[in-house]
């Protein structure tokens, strides 16, 4: 486990240094650039996020999110990716996002209504279930987004004296699950054919 992480660490410092060298060349900016076909940046962070999970067929990632949000918490391990974001102007409102090779979704249900971040094209490959709760104080929507050698847990906390449905949709409209072999192509692509996405086995 120990070498597969410092394998793939490798492999992003190198991916990261062609991916500058070559923005400087166009002079480009690469954190400025998005992946093909998504509203998702081409950032250092979403290749260490994919790299967390090596096995993992989609790669959580943040469109765009207010200023109103402040991340919380963050970690990035060679066992997957947990990151947090609150609300300044609104006391227990959280949003946590986890990557990891599996899940438990236990009860969890398919939601009534379609999921914006899974697209149409990956609906049959990704599996959707909701668990939402409301104990009069707090309302909790988990979302696992299951797939090949992954999942996604969303999982969104609003105290009931504030909007849900406006927190809900707001990070419902910044979460995007991105194809790995997409992510793989744009780094293949910016690098001239030197790197891919992951180490070589």
């Amino acid at each position: 486990m120990r070498r597969a992480a410092l394998a793939g660490l490798v492999v992003l410092l190198a991916i990261v240094l062609v991916l500058m060298v070559g923005a400087a060349r166009r002079d480009q900016s690469v954190l400025g650039s998005t992946i093909e076909g998504t509203r998702c940046p081409t950032s250092t962070h979403n290749l260490l996020v994919a790299q967390s999970v090596q096995s993992a067929s989609y790669i959580p990632c943040l469109t765009e999110l207010s200023t109103e949000w402040s991340s919380s918490a963050q970690d990035v391990s060679s066992s997957g990716t947990t990151e947090s974001w609150s609300l300044t102007e609104a006391s227990g409102v959280t949003w946590t996002v986890v990557l990891g090779p599996s899940c438990d979704p236990g009860s969890a249900a398919p939601p009534t209504e379609p999921v914006q971040a899974v697209g149409s094209d990956a609906t049959p490959t990704i599996r959707v279930l909701e668990a939402i709760s409301d104990d009069g104080a707090v309302f909790e929507r988990v979302q696992y987004f299951v797939f090949d050698g992954g999942c996604v847990t969303s999982t969104i906390r609003v105290p009931t004296k504030y909007d849900r449905q406006l927190v809900v949709a707001t990070a419902d409209d910044s979460l995007a699950l991105v194809p790995r072999a997409t992510l793989n192509r744009e780094v293949y692509d910016a690098s001239g054919g030197r790197f891919g996405l992951d180490p070589t086995p």
